[in-house]
C-alpha cells in the first residue's frame, strides 16, 4: 500500500506542475450500452495532440464539480477542512480523496474531447465522476484510463450513486413545488401550453425514476438519465418564464 501511495503522490506532482499534454477522448460520455450490458469502448490508446486555451478552460471547470462530487470542496467552492472527517461511504482520508479527484482529473484532462463533453453535461461533476465509476470498473474508456483509475473504483462509484441519489430526489422535489406552484396559473393562462408542460413533466419524471433504478446497477447510465431529466426541466422552466 506504501508503494502505492507513493505513486500517487508522484502522479500528484506531476499534475501539480501542469504538464498536461491533452490528448482526444476515446468514447462519447452519453452512450447507451450495448447487447452485453456493458458500455461500449475502444480501447485504443489515445495519441497527443497542441493543448489550447479552450481545452484548459473546460478542464478546470470539470475539475470544480468532480471536487466537490468527491467531497473535496463544499459547497461554496472552497478547499475542505484539512480535518474533517471523509464521507461516510469511504475509509479513504481526505487527503486520498484529493489523490483520487486530482487523479481523476489529471486524466480526463488528457483527453480533450472527453472533458469538453462532459462540461456540456446539466451536471459535469455528477457525469464525470459516474463516467469514472464506468471506466474504472472496466465498461468505458481506454485501457489506460480504466487500469488509473481502478484502485479508486470504490470511491468513485459511491461518490457517484450518492450523487445521483441526491439530486434526483432534489429534481422531484422542485417538479412537485413547480405542478402545485406554477402548473395550475398556466392551466388558467394557457390551457395548450399547460398540457406541453404536463407532458414534458411526465417525460422528466421517467427519466428521473430510471436513473434511481440504475444508479447501483449501472450508475453511468443513471447519471445519462439524470441528465436528461435535468436538461428537460430547465428547459420546461425557461419556457414558462418567458
Amino acid at each position: 500500500m506504501a508503494s502505492t501511495r507513493l505513486r500517487y503522490i508522484a502522479i500528484i506532482g506531476s499534475l501539480a506542475v501542469l504538464v498536461i499534454i491533452l490528448v482526444p477522448a476515446i468514447s462519447s460520455p452519453f452512450q447507451s450500452q450495448n447487447n452485453n450490458g456493458n458500455l461500449t469502448s475502444d480501447i485504443k490508446p489515445p495519441q497527443p495532440q497542441d493543448i489550447s486555451d479552450e481545452d484548459l478552460n473546460a478542464c478546470s471547470s470539470l475539475d470544480g464539480g468532480i471536487q466537490f462530487v468527491l467531497g473535496v470542496r463544499n459547497n461554496t467552492g472552497n478547499p475542505a477542512n484539512g480535518t474533517a472527517a471523509p464521507a461516510s461511504f469511504t475509509n479513504l482520508s481526505l487527503q486520498e480523496q484529493k489523490i483520487a479527484s486530482d487523479l481523476m482529473t489529471g486524466e480526463f484532462c488528457n483527453r480533450a474531447e472527453l472533458v469538453h463533453q462532459l462540461v456540456n453535461a446539466s451536471d459535469p461533476g455528477i457525469m464525470g465522476v459516474a463516467y469514472a465509476c464506468a471506466a474504472a470498473s472496466g465498461k468505458i474508456g481506454d485501457t489506460a484510463l480504466q487500469q488509473s483509475l481502478s484502485d479508486f473504483t470504490e470511491f468513485y462509484c459511491d461518490s457517484a450513486k450518492q450523487a445521483i441519489n441526491n439530486e434526483t430526489s432534489n429534481l422531484l422535489q422542485q417538479v412537485e413545488s413547480f405542478k402545485a406552484d406554477v402548473l395550475p396559473k398556466l392551466q388558467n393562462d394557457n390551457a395548450t401550453a399547460a398540457a406541453s408542460a404536463e407532458e414534458s413533466l411526465g417525460e422528466l419524471i421517467a427519466d428521473a425514476n430510471r436513473a434511481k433504478e440504475l444508479v447501483d446497477s449501472s450508475t453511468y447510465e443513471a447519471a445519462i438519465s439524470l441528465d436528461h431529466a435535468l436538461l428537460k426541466f430547465a428547459n420546461l422552466v425557461e419556457i414558462v418564464s418567458v
